[in-house]
């Protein structure tokens, strides 16, 4: 038969075990101290007196047979471990009409808590306050292979200045939101620790009474420097109700390395991935499919509430996203932070509002080689943003708009090279404002207008394919071809009759970015008669024409327009 502790051993590694001082403690029998277990006796004082021994000890494992132990409130002492038989034998229960917490420290201690093969039940349609099941003040705290279920405000609150691991638990029929501001409900809530670890968990609530109320999943706040959430799955969560906006996994702290990697959401009430004030964020193949609540993009990024600095950098690739009720990947810094150094790759996002969308961006951001199908808005829209931003290699299918820009920041520097876009109903690319535009390799085919663009300081066009032409607008543009880049311009100009030997300078043309020493082509409108011409530039932004007659006859030109090409050194 299996001991207790070689029990904790399977799960801990021998490094963990030292650290709890596990190998050294005490076993103490919950039932040696009078509990029952038997769902009728209130085991409050019997359990209290096991945790004090436990105390006086320095710390030990209270050991829980199988059974169902009644508790109202119970404190722990520091560097205490909670081992039941098996979680779905043993059940630790909070009694009817309790106004604390079930499970709290005792003092001011922290030192270490730890939970392992129990079930805890909130007991949630028999209380009549809001209450947590553990609320746990600690060093270090491990939760794992633990059920908790019919619980109120939060199954698991942690204060920790330690490493926190919560792994392979399950949350199930929490308690929904009660409609009145300021209260909340959900699995865990963490305020501090120097490394969070959570694997494999299950959270699950069925379609609420109430939309939107469903419980929230995980939050994260105040400082975590280190962040790992993996392949845990949440059905059914996520909170948007009286003010409270908690998502799947709402993970609003101040990280600077955060691993999101392979979790699953199915039927979310509210945002599944909210990562708000994280740098260096690896989100990566995680899966979002469906949704039960009004709102809710599927990721949302935003660096710019973050209360300390640090590099922002974060990469969202290889997620499936579908059935989303919001955008599939949402980027948002605001006017004091923008959001930069994020790179968006080999995500599918189907049957959303938008693909991705970005607000208030610094630049050094990249999107690329993500599909994007059945969009009822748009494929990729950028709002408000600055910097270089690049999109590259994608596909959207079905949409609106493919490519949506509008800033009126004039340093905003967007390159679109190599995207296709089919069955765009309205446009296909659409740019305001900015500063430089660089389209090149792309292919978009809309039944609306397929290339819309204002007036840009510097546009780059070139080898893209259009299916047709309607609403392609070019007025103030900078071309390119295979070979090089150009700036053109034009003037109306009538030379005079020009005698043997004689020559005439046109008036200055406004060609905005000629710099001194640069080539210029000149095109003239009919045949010069021997006439020889050449341009140049005799200023910066301003090139001129010259004529010289060296025909031995007189030779008088019409009045027609003059097309200039500087070329790019």
């Amino acid at each position: 038969m299996t001991t207790v502790r070689e029990e904790l051993a399977r799960h801990l590694t021998q490094s963990q075990m030292s650290s709890f001082f596990i190998d050294k403690m005490g076993i103490i029998n919950v039932k040696s101290y009078g509990s029952k277990g038997d769902g009728v006796t209130d085991d409050t004082i019997a359990v209290q007196n096991a945790l004090n021994a436990a105390g006086t000890a320095g710390g030990g494992i209270i050991y829980f047979p199988k059974g169902t132990y009644l508790i109202s409130n119970i404190e722990y002492s520091a560097n205490c471990i909670f081992v039941g038989a098996c979680k779905n034998c043993t059940t630790i229960e909070h009694i009817a009409n309790t106004n604390d917490n079930a499970i709290e420290r005792s003092g001011v201690l922290r030192g270490n808590i730890g939970f392992y093969n129990l079930t805890f039940d909130g007991n949630k349609d028999n209380q009549t306050t809001r209450n947590n099941f553990l609320y746990l003040i600690a060093s270090r705290v491990d939760i794992e292979n633990c059920i908790f279920q019919n619980t109120i405000q939060n199954a698991i609150y942690i204060d920790a200045d330690d490493v926190v691991t919560v792994n392979n638990c399950q949350f199930k029929n929490m308690e929904e939101h009660s409609g009145v501001a300021g209260e909340y409900t959900e699995a865990i809530y963490v305020v501090g620790s120097t490394k969070i670890i959570m694997n494999g968990n299950y959270f699950y609530a069925p379609v609420p009474v109430v939309t939107d109320s469903a419980p929230g999943g995980i939050t994260l706040s105040g400082t975590a420097p280190e962040v790992t959430l993996t392949n845990n799955i949440f059905d059914g969560i996520g909170q948007n109700i009286a003010g409270n906006l908690i998502g799947c996994i709402d993970l609003y702290t101040n990280a600077d390395n955060s691993i999101i990697i392979g979790n699953k959401f199915y039927n979310y009430g509210y945002v599944p991935l909210k990562l708000q004030n994280s740098g260096n964020v690896i989100c990566s193949n995680n899966i979002v499919q469906g949704y039960n609540g009004t709102a809710g993009q599927a990721i949302v990024y935003q660096p710019s509430q973050r209360s300390h600095a640090v590099t922002y950098n974060a990469v969202i690739s290889n997620n499936i996203l579908k059935n989303t009720v919001g955008p599939g990947i949402y980027i948002q810094g605001d006017l004091g932070q923008l959001a930069k150094r994020i790179t968006v790759s080999s995500n599918i996002i189907e049957t959303s509002s938008k693909g991705v969308f970005i607000d208030y961006a610094a630049g050094d951001i990249i999107i690329s080689e993500n599909i994007m199908i059945g969009l009822t808005t748009t494929g990729i829209e950028i709002q408000r943003s600055e910097g270089t931003i690049v999109l590259k290699n994608n596909l959207i299918d079905g949409c609106a708009d493919g490519i949506y820009a509008r800033t009126s920041v004039a340093s905003l520097d967007l390159i679109v090279s190599e995207n296709v876009i089919k069955n765009a109903t309205s446009q296909g690319f659409s740019f305001r404002g900015g500063n430089f535009l660089n389209l090149r390799g792309n292919k978009i085919s809309s039944t609306g207008t397929n290339v819309d663009l204002g007036t840009i300081v510097t546009l780059y066009n070139s080898d893209n394919s259009y299916t047709t032409i309607a609403g392609y607008s070019t007025s103030t543009n900078h071309y390119t071809t295979n070979n090089g880049s150009f700036l053109t311009g034009t003037i109306v100009w009538d030379p005079g009759n020009l005698v043997d030997g004689t020559g005439e300078t046109s008036a200055a043309i406004t060609v905005t970015g000629a710099v001194l020493g640069e080539y210029v082509i000149v095109a003239a409108p009919y045949d010069l008669q021997g006439i020889t011409c050449n341009g140049y530039v005799s200023a910066a932004n301003a090139v001129k024409i010259r004529i010289q007659n060296e025909t031995t006859g007189a030779i008088d030109l019409a009045s027609g327009t003059w097309k200039v090409k500087v070329i790019k050194n």
